[in-house]
């Protein structure tokens, strides 16, 4: 019987002293978001930054970039760019030429992967001009790091989608 009670002695302390979940651990006074809602937030800060990109502002699409990034495309970045300020300069030089014009833009098959403090976006971009036909395809991937409660692209890499 001695044994029987100390056994449900050690389960209730081991019960006790249990991480709480997730969604209930406090950061800062607020609780932290389940990883559902962080892959809908990163998923959501990626729209409002394509959303720029769909208003033709390059340097827009970079709203969300740390000042470390790096980012590398099919256009003019062939060769990885570093830096914030590298990047919005040439995001400049695209908007100056008119590179990017006004469009609207599908969002093909995102995935948001998190490892922690790190998230993974993977997507095709296929927009298309205002008259409705279509352009050219693309497909993403953005790495965003936590940083100071917030999330930031760290690496972003557009490459054009070859024809099947």
């Amino acid at each position: 019987m001695k044994r029987l009670t100390n056994i449900w002695i050690i389960l209730f302390l081991l019960s006790a002293c249990t991480v709480p979940e997730k969604d209930a651990v406090e950061n800062n006074g607020e609780p932290e978001k389940s990883s559902v809602e962080i892959e809908q937030f990163i998923l959501e800060k990626e729209k409002d930054a394509l959303n720029s990109w769909a208003d033709g502002s390059v340097t827009g699409y970079t709203k969300h970039f740390d000042d470390e990034a790096t980012y590398i495309d099919d256009i003019g970045a062939h060769n990885r760019i570093d830096g914030l300020p590298a990047i919005r300069a040439y995001a400049a030089k695209l908007d100056s030429i008119g590179m990017i014009s006004k469009h609207t833009y599908e969002i093909i098959n995102p995935k948001v992967q998190l490892y922690q403090d790190i998230a993974i976006i993977t997507l095709q971009y296929h927009p298309y001009k205002l008259d409705g036909k279509p352009g050219t395809k693309w497909k993403a991937t953005s790495v965003y790091a936590l940083m100071d409660n917030d999330w930031k692209v760290v690496h972003a890499h557009w490459s054009m989608l070859k024809a099947e």
